[in-house]
């Protein structure tokens, strides 16, 4: 071998040792970024976690919150010069759905609350509807003072709850004379 030879051979020689030095660099820095993102994700997750459990709210919690929120509709009935049963409040869970039972003359209002986040997934969808219609019929028959009152049904929310169905069920509803609504009352 001459020495031009050695000398190409040298170059390529370190070219090659060169390049396989930054090859290292390059995989070893991507596996860096790699565990720093794979780090920042957990750590977000582990956030996220947290803040989630935060928000969740006890059993206990939840019960309050509803019976503060009917409490608060029903003043609001009140003040519209209703007199009030806070029959949810009164009943617990044997209350049929209906939390509220408002009268004024010969008008019976039978009100369903819902204080649901609206961020969760629960809605109040067909079935809740038909649900409640079932439970104020059975309540004017285990109440009969009320027969003969003009009676009406509202879904009462502290926010957008209905699905798409409950709205255009209620909507049909409506069409055929049933006196039922939904309205929105923030606390």
């Amino acid at each position: 071998m001459n020495e031009f030879t050695l000398t190409i051979f040298g170059i390529a020689f370190g070219i090659a040792i060169i390049a396989g030095i930054i090859a290292d660099w390059s995989d070893k820095k991507k596996r860096i970024d790699k565990n720093r993102k794979i780090k920042h994700i957990e750590k977000a997750n582990k956030s996220t976690k947290i803040q989630k459990k935060q928000q969740r709210m006890s059993y206990h919690d939840k019960i309050k919150k509803g019976a503060e929120y009917e409490k608060f509709v029903a003043d609001q009935y009140r003040a519209k010069g209703y007199t009030i049963w806070e029959h949810g409040a009164d009943k617990g869970l044997k209350d049929m759905s209906i939390d509220i039972v408002a009268k004024r003359k010969k008008e019976l209002l039978l009100i369903q609350c819902k204080n649901w986040n609206e961020r969760n997934k629960y809605r109040i969808n067909q079935k809740d509807i038909k649900a409640l219609r079932a439970d104020a019929r059975d309540f004017v028959k285990k109440n009969p003072i009320f027969i003969g009152y003009d009676l009406e049904l509202i879904f009462t929310m502290s926010g957008k709850l209905l699905d798409k169905g409950a709205y255009i069920y209620i909507k049909e509803l409506q069409s055929q004379g049933k006196k039922i609504r939904y309205e929105i009352i923030n606390s």
